[in-house]
């Protein structure tokens, strides 16, 4: 608006401005009529333009106002249809949040499916368990009832066979003769002699055969293992035999030239390490008898056995008469 207030402001001037050199000049003199026409025609031709180019302006400026009038309306129409479409937006964004929310309550419905079928088989499981615990235990009470069934029948059968046993003892006794003096008991000197046989035989024994089992020894003489290890530490305290008694019960003769051995390679060695000194042991003292105990050892078995065969027979005797 207010280029076109100027506009019509110039216009005006320069309107009054020719009508007033027109009036102005008719009263001068004629050799400039020529020159002021000229000057007048140049100035209509130069309005002419003017208005020309201002009425081109004016259709621009026209042309830029419809322009402007129609981008407003086409913004007015996009701002009507963003409107719209935030409409759109928002009723998508509501389909969307119930869509949504419909996912999640679904998902939410399978994990608890999935937790109801992740209990339903562990309950299987502890179920399939508790029968396979229940089955077990009731073998379980089978075997231990059969167990204790076969415990009392062999107890049964072994109270059986110590009757038995017992029995055939006392046969036994009924057969042997024992000699009593005065009231069944041995005089002092008559057990100072027996004790003296016995602690010979039992030398003799464990002379002969180097190395012997305990056990071995008291079922042979008839003691018991106790009594056997005291009965060799007295001999060995009258020097009558020496030895070592290892971790397995056997108790092994060591003669008195092996013990000399021993003594002279400590002596001439010197300082002598507890392997050495074994490995040297091993070497000096021997563990088996000679051939000469060996015979000895088979006569005494041979005459052992003759004098149970000879019992024997006088028993079988005894019982046919």
């Amino acid at each position: 608006m207010l280029f076109d207030i100027l506009f019509f402001t110039i216009s005006l001037l320069i309107v009054g401005v020719s009508y007033y050199i027109f009036f102005h000049k008719q009263n001068t003199t004629k050799c400039q009529e020529p020159v002021q026409q000229k000057l007048q025609n140049i100035l209509i031709n130069k309005q002419i333009k003017e208005q020309q180019t201002n009425q081109q302006q004016n259709a621009q400026r026209r042309a830029q106002r419809v322009n402007l009038q129609q981008n407003q309306d086409s913004e007015e129409n996009e701002d009507s249809e963003e409107g719209n479409e935030n409409d759109d937006e928002e009723e998508e964004k509501a389909d969307f949040s119930d869509t949504r929310k419909a996912k999640k309550q679904a998902k939410k419905q399978e994990r608890q499916q999935q937790r109801e079928q992740i209990q339903q088989y562990y309950e299987h499981r502890e179920r399939q368990s508790q029968q396979k615990r229940s089955k077990y235990e009731e073998k379980e009470r089978q075997r231990e009832l059969e167990e204790f069934k076969r415990e009392e029948e062999q107890k049964k059968q072994e109270q059986l066979q110590k009757l038995k046993e017992q029995e055939e003892f006392e046969k036994w006794q009924q057969f042997m003769q024992v000699e009593e003096s005065g009231n069944d008991k041995m005089d002092q000197q008559t057990e100072e002699q027996f004790y003296r046989q016995l602690n010979q035989k039992i030398c003799q024994y464990i002379k002969l055969r180097k190395v012997v089992v305990l056990e071995e020894i008291a079922g042979e003489f008839k003691m018991s293992t106790t009594d056997i290890i005291n009965r060799i530490k007295s001999l060995e305290i009258n020097k009558d035999i020496n030895g070592v008694i290892d971790e397995r019960g056997k108790y092994i003769y060591i003669t008195d030239k092996e013990f000399e051995s021993v003594k002279n390679y400590v002596e001439h060695k010197g300082r002598v390490f507890r392997s050495e000194l074994l490995q040297e042991c091993n070497k000096l003292i021997k563990l088996d008898p000679c051939k000469q105990d060996n015979d000895i050892i088979q006569q005494e078995e041979k005459q052992l056995l003759q004098e149970v065969n000879q019992e024997l027979q006088q028993l079988q005797n005894q019982q046919k008469q």
